[in-house]
């Protein structure tokens, strides 16, 4: 994009979103799921996609114009989730588990929306079918798709859908930071600066304990600069 410098990248799957250096963010590959249109701040902006390549991807960088105004952002399957400034939470994408924090009955595949049940966000973070975020209160609140305990309920969920943000389990540990990756989570605790961690545990992933079909939580030692 010129002589513009790259200050922040995202990607999945197949796609990809560069923050640049005048606060523009372009997205790039399989596009579905990426917001063309919608409002932040009551303000309705949109953004046509050009014509597609084969495979339904842009070969070229796209300007999102709604991703410029976001403080940071996520992209998981065929859907992506941003935080403002002032702590609110926007989706838009897949939906069949709830993972664009709409109800199901709303449509598999949602607009650019607000996530309702969320205030003073921190902190953001996508994963495949899911996505976690650090409120005001330094409480974890998950929403998405559920199996092999992803969303840190420790329970079993009707469809392994939860479209409504929840604490993850138990509450009561004050967090500053998560991490969401395909299949399990990790969040750093407030006042101990260690990990605390919970999801699919296939190959060890969570502090070496192979446990591939229930929720696992694990503390972790901090590591330095993570």
């Amino acid at each position: 994009e010129g002589e513009l410098r790259a200050v922040s990248f995202k990607i999945w799957h197949g796609r990809g979103c560069v923050r640049l250096e005048d606060e523009s963010t372009r997205c790039f590959g399989y596009l579905k799921g990426m917001p063309s249109s919608g409002a932040l701040d009551g303000e309705v902006e949109e953004t046509p996609f050009p014509s597609r390549t084969l495979w339904g991807a842009a070969a070229d960088p796209i300007h999102l114009s709604l991703l410029d105004d976001l403080a940071d952002f996520g992209i998981g399957e065929d859907f992506l989730c941003g935080r403002t400034e002032a702590g609110t939470v926007f989706c838009s994408g897949r939906n069949q588990y709830g993972q664009s924090g709409r109800p199901v009955e709303e449509g598999s595949t949602v607009p650019w929306g607000l996530v309702e049940g969320l205030s003073g966000v921190t902190d953001l973070s996508v994963g495949r079918g899911h996505a976690c975020a650090v409120d005001g209160s330094h409480d974890i609140l998950c929403w998405g798709y559920e199996e092999s305990g992803r969303l840190g309920r420790g329970e079993e969920l009707p469809g392994n859908s939860q479209p409504v943000p929840a604490p993850v389990q138990p509450q009561g540990v004050a967090y500053d930071r998560v991490w969401s990756a395909e299949y399990a989570n990790c969040g750093r605790l407030l006042d101990r600066g260690e990990f605390r961690c919970w999801g699919y545990s296939r190959h060890g992933v969570l502090n070496g304990t192979w446990n591939p079909n229930t929720t696992y939580f694990a503390y972790l030692w901090s590591v330095e600069d993570w």
